[in-house]
């Protein structure tokens, strides 16, 4: 009788190109996202604009990363040398030997998410309302809701890099979690 081997969703290969979050130097998230296109390695770098004062005092708008020294990469854990050969690279974010992969549906709805309106940073949260987005343009997904002023937030979270993001919804779109339509 031979021994089941159980392995978590995050460890286990579903296609053979999976979303992996890579680690750069800081401040280089860009070169690293260029130099993947150079080679072939499809890519992702969530971005928000910011307007910051310079000390001339001018104010200009900025592109700058939503997740400082993190980009996600898309390939086969067999070429996973490409990625780690590209200069600026620290590593490919995982537990000891094991690569968790994120999934598709996490980066599908970073990627939507980031389209909206009022998008800033926001630190990982461990506490707080979980909630379902039952109605509205992030309907299906869940997140921790905040409330900023008379306005409600959805925090959406990458849990493998402990970032998050949080976006502006109203309150008549949100349920409890579990909550199915």
């Amino acid at each position: 009788m031979s021994a089941i081997q159980v392995v978590h969703p995050a460890f286990a290969e579903t296609t053979d190109r999976n979303w992996y979050a890579v680690y750069t130097r800081h401040s280089h998230e860009r070169t690293v996202r260029d130099a993947f296109a150079s080679r072939g390695i499809e890519s992702y770098l969530p971005t928000y604009s910011v307007r910051r004062r310079r000390v001339n005092r001018c104010t200009v708008e900025l592109t700058v990363p939503i997740f400082p020294t993190y980009i996600f990469a898309r390939t086969a854990w067999a070429d996973h040398a490409r990625i780690l050969e590209v200069p600026s690279v620290i590593s490919i974010v995982g537990f000891g030997s094991k690569r968790p992969i994120i999934p598709e549906t996490e980066i599908e709805a970073l990627r939507f998410a980031l389209t909206l309106e009022n998008k800033t940073p926001h630190p990982y949260l461990n506490v707080g309302e979980r909630v379902h987005i039952r109605s509205g343009p992030l309907e299906g997904l869940s997140g921790i809701v905040l409330r900023k002023g008379n306005n409600l937030r959805i925090v959406l979270s990458v849990q493998l890099i402990m970032q998050s993001v949080v976006v502006d919804v109203k309150q008549c779109d949100l349920g409890p979690f579990g909550y199915q339509s």
